[in-house]
């Protein structure tokens, strides 16, 4: 067709309507297909089972009868199997296995999902997401209550509480000093306060090094400083446990923070730099190295390297040494080498 016999240009708005619906039919149907996938089978044991695993590596200890029915179930935490301090939902509803859980020790909260399952359709997704929404608003909501009721149980056992003595069988075995902590029925008392320093929680250690943390009481942001309080360019220190920050005190005399989990020590880090911009800040971290003999994962050096990128700070650990885990074991033992 040459130029004469083109014909001629018409605006677009006076242009006949093309016949589309087929083709926008076509492309409504192509993007449901991708969204909606195909129908694949699932077994109901399999999805349980990798929810469990999931639980577990939060530290979370879930029930052997795990119950499936999208209500809030209480379980334990490591280090307090018989406590309520974890929390899951899980749904087995023939469309997508699917749940969420979380460490109320640590305030740790994940949502999980079954993989190589179908997917959701756009309306699915919609109501699942609505429904998971109204749960952890319901679950926050009951949250802060309990952390409320925990903090005020908190003050009056704090209060009722006389100060520890550095002969406490713990601090005589750690060959570490009480820092203001306190003395309960035989067991010592650590106050764990949060950023802005109100107490919120309580640590009780037994003479025997067993741990505990009030019921209820909220874990995550908590710290206790072994010290003076930071200048402005100081060096702190943080770390796990009170032992570890009492040794590294009496060694360096730099202000130490107890975090009491290695999963809190990014949320203290990350606290103490906005407090302490221009300090040095170095995140002082338990070598798990039996765990890790066990189990590949090396929790206490995970969690130290992430705090430490996460403040912009540094970190270091104990020598990877038989018995050594943490900074205390390891002065323990240097003092037991060079004793005559």
């Amino acid at each position: 067709m040459n130029k004469q016999e083109r014909p001629p240009q018409v605006a677009a708005w006076e242009r006949p309507e093309q016949p589309l619906r087929s083709g926008f039919t076509d492309l409504r149907q192509k993007n449901r297909n991708s969204i909606s996938g195909t129908v694949q089978s699932f077994s109901v044991t399999d999805a349980i089972g990798d929810f469990q695993t999931a639980m577990q590596e939060r530290g979370l200890l879930p029930p052997s009868s795990l119950i499936a029915d999208g209500k809030i179930h209480r379980c334990g935490t490591a280090g307090k199997e018989r406590g309520k301090d974890g929390a899951y939902c899980l749904y087995l509803n023939g469309v997508m296995p699917a749940g969420w859980f979380q460490n109320h020790r640590t305030g740790d909260w994940q949502t999980w999902s079954l993989k190589n399952n179908r997917k959701l359709t756009h309306t699915e997704q919609i109501a699942f997401f609505e429904c998971v929404a109204r749960d952890r608003q319901r679950r926050e909501t009951e949250l802060s209550r309990q952390y409320d009721r925990a903090a005020v149980r908190a003050e009056r056992l704090w209060s009722a509480a006389k100060p520890a003595d550095d002969t406490h069988e713990y601090l005589r075995r750690k060959g570490v000093k009480s820092h203001g902590v306190q003395e309960w029925r035989g067991r010592l008392v650590i106050p764990i306060y949060d950023a802005s320093g109100r107490l919120q929680s309580l640590q009780f250690i037994s003479p025997d090094g067993t741990k505990r943390f009030l019921s209820g009481g909220k874990l995550i942001g908590g710290r206790f400083l072994i010290g003076r309080e930071p200048s402005p360019d100081d060096v702190i220190l943080i770390g796990e446990g009170y032992a570890t920050m009492a040794t590294l005190h009496a060694e360096t005399s730099y202000p130490c923070f107890v975090a009491f989990s290695a999963v809190n020590l990014e949320q203290v880090a990350l606290s103490i730099r906005a407090r302490h911009p221009k300090s040095k800040i170095v995140i002082c971290g338990d070598n798990d190295a039996l765990t890790e003999a066990k189990t590949g994962r090396n929790p206490g050096v995970t969690a130290a390297k992430r705090a430490a990128a996460a403040c912009c700070g540094n970190f270091v650990f104990p020598p990877g040494l038989h018995g050594i885990s943490d900074f205390n074991d390891f002065a323990q033992i240097l003092k037991n080498c060079i004793r005559p």
